[in-house]
Order: structure tokens, then C-alpha cells, then sequence
């Protein structure tokens, strides 16, 4: 008599494929939730765009009773295109100039599609990059700078440190990020023993325009 069992008619036994199979199955899911957590498909989050605002960039330029008494305008809110200081994606801004007898300044406040945008152009350095060649220019911090902008998300104070020209004593650079906006307030002068003075009443004085309409 044979001694075998026949297996006709039953299902055959999958256990061990199934197992791996469902192995498999498990580490393909969690392999395309990383690729998609971590981007790598391009399904990233774009960024959010600005708001609607009910003012223009040439809002937020310092207005002369902020500065120094003897500052005079010499030349008033203009609109410009912005494309050619080589910021990236740039929707334009505004631009304001003062003087007095030893002090020439410029207010520029430019406006970008969000808030990324205008952090990854604060970050570029358009005009405090150190740069090198004919005309080499290197920017410092200043040591006895204490303020420090309650309201920007980023801020710094640099004055250069060479400057073959020679035109001014000081030239300085107060830049500062706000959402979408970026401020840049370029300070020439050759009075030193009035830079920080002047700088800081600046600083106070951009971050004084900036809040009365970014936190309406």
C-alpha cells in the first residue's frame, strides 16, 4: 500500500511566499512614503504666495521727521525695476534719497512673491557680498552695535572694511528682511563720529515704517 498523501484537489501551501510577499509589499510602502516625505518625486510643498496688501513698497520707505534733522530729500519715492541688481524672482520696489553736508543715503525697499523669496535674496548678499577684482570691497560687522530689529526676520549692519575709492569715510548697509519685503538703507558718509549714531536712529526708524503697516 503507498504510504503517500495525495494533495489532489487541495489548494497548494503558500505560506512561506506569502510571508515574503507580504514583506515585500511592506518595505515598497514604507520606501515611497520616504520618496515622498522627503521630495525626492519633486511633490514638495511650493511656497505660500504674499498676501494681498493695501500698500505699496513706497510706503515703507523712512519718511524725513524718522532721520536726523538736517537730512533734506533730494530725491523723492520713485517706483524701479530692481531686476538688475541681479535679485532673483524680484517684483520691483522703491527707492528714496536724503543728504546733508557729509551724509548721502538711499532707501531701498524691494518686494518679492513670498516670504522665501525674499529670505533666499537676504541670504544671496546682493550688496553686502565681499567682491574682489579692480575695485574690492570687504564688509564687517560693527563692534559696538546693540540694537537689534524687533520685528525683522532678518537683520544685519555692515560697514566696509576696504574701499579703494575712497569717496567716503564710512559706508555702511543696513539690510533687514520683512515677509516678503527686503530693506536696504545704504548709508555714506564723512562724519565717523556720527555713524552709530545716524545708523541706529536708521534702524529704529525702518523698523518703526515696517510696523505700522505689517501689523496693522
Amino acid at each position: 500500500m503507498d504510504a503517500r498523501v495525495s494533495n489532489k484537489g487541495q489548494a497548494p501551501k503558500l505560506v512561506g511566499l506569502e510571508i515574503r510577499g507580504e514583506n515585500t509589499l511592506r518595505r515598497g510602502l514604507w520606501t515611497f512614503i520616504f520618496l515622498m516625505t522627503s521630495g525626492l518625486f519633486g511633490c514638495t510643498t511650493p511656497p505660500t504666495s504674499a498676501p494681498q496688501r493695501d500698500f505699496s513698497t513706497s510706503d515703507l520707505l523712512i519718511v524725513a521727521d524718522q532721520l536726523p534733522e538736517d537730512w533734506r530729500l533730494t530725491s523723492p519715492p520713485r517706483d524701479e525695476d530692481f531686476s538688475v541688481l541681479g535679485y532673483r524672482d524680484n517684483l520691483g520696489g522703491s527707492t528714496i534719497e536724503y543728504k546733508d553736508s557729509c551724509t548721502s543715503v538711499t532707501h531701498i525697499v524691494a518686494i518679492f512673491p513670498n516670504t522665501r523669496a525674499a529670505m533666499i535674496a537676504y541670504k544671496d548678499h546682493n550688496h553686502t557680498r565681499n567682491r574682489g577684482g579692480r575695485f574690492p570691497i570687504t564688509w564687517s560687522e560693527i563692534p559696538e552695535w546693540k540694537y537689534v530689529s524687533p520685528l525683522a526676520d532678518q537683520f544685519r549692519v555692515v560697514c566696509k572694511e576696504e574701499d579703494p575709492i575712497q569717496q567716503w569715510e564710512d559706508l555702511c548697509i543696513i539690510e533687514a528682511q520683512y515677509e516678503e519685503f527686503l530693506s536696504i538703507f545704504i548709508y555714506r558718509n564723512n562724519d565717523p563720529s556720527r555713524t552709530l549714531s545716524d545708523l541706529i536712529k536708521v534702524a529704529r526708524a525702518v523698523d518703526k515704517q515696517m510696523a505700522e503697516h505689517l501689523t496693522k
